[in-house]
């Protein structure tokens, strides 16, 4: 009887431990709203060293594109990045659990950040020689460039939508999302596009 009882112990305390761990799109869910209201003077990347199991992707790749140590960028253009990128909306799907292993599918609707950055490049290369031809001093062009990104995001809606699959593991006490290029997927949905663009550039 009493091999029973123990028995019986062993087994709920396993079903409550089970169902103490948090979910694995608690953890996703913790990480995008944390990306919406983090400081972009502080952070800039998409790596946060709290929601993943390893380092992710080179900087370089992750970065979330606006250096704060130039003065290249005027606080309007700085202003309207930031908007723009903390813009996103998203809707946790589906999620599948294998033993230590963990899926969850996210749908991200936000900027075409990437066709907007594109079309700002390609603004720059097309009127650079005339702005430098036409006597304006750096500062006037840098004032130039900051304008026409302010001119070309004014009308900007949020068309860019993609589901992905965020892939996670088990951690000591929670989930964390695998690092690498294993979530390259979510980087450049949250960014609309921007992973895209850089590749596309090399």
């Amino acid at each position: 009887m009493r091999k029973i009882s123990k028995l019986i112990i062993v087994v709920l305390m396993s079903i409550l431990l089970v169902g103490c761990f948090p979910k694995p799109e608690s953890k996703l869910q913790a990480y995008l709203d944390s990306i919406k209201t983090m400081d972009l003077s502080s952070e800039n990347t998409l790596y946060l060293s709290d929601y993943f199991d390893t380092p992710t992707a080179t900087e370089s790749t992750l970065n979330i594109g606006l250096d704060q140590s130039t003065t290249t960028y005027s606080q309007a253009f700085t202003d309207r990045y930031v908007q723009l990128f903390q813009g996103f909306e998203y809707t946790l799907g589906k999620s599948t659990v294998e033993g230590d292993k963990a899926s969850v599918e996210l749908t991200i609707t936000t900027y075409p950040m990437g066709d907007l950055m594109r079309q700002y490049i390609m603004n720059i290369i097309t009127n650079s020689l005339t702005w430098a031809f036409s006597g304006m001093s750096e500062e006037e062009m840098n004032q130039k460039m900051n304008d026409s990104f302010i001119e070309l995001t004014d009308t900007a809606e949020m068309t860019y939508t993609k589901t992905v699959t965020v892939y996670l593991v088990k951690g000591e006490k929670d989930w964390l999302m695998v690092g690498g290029t294993t979530n390259n997927d979510l980087f450049n949905a949250l960014t609309g596009g921007m992973i895209d663009l850089a590749n596309s550039m090399k």
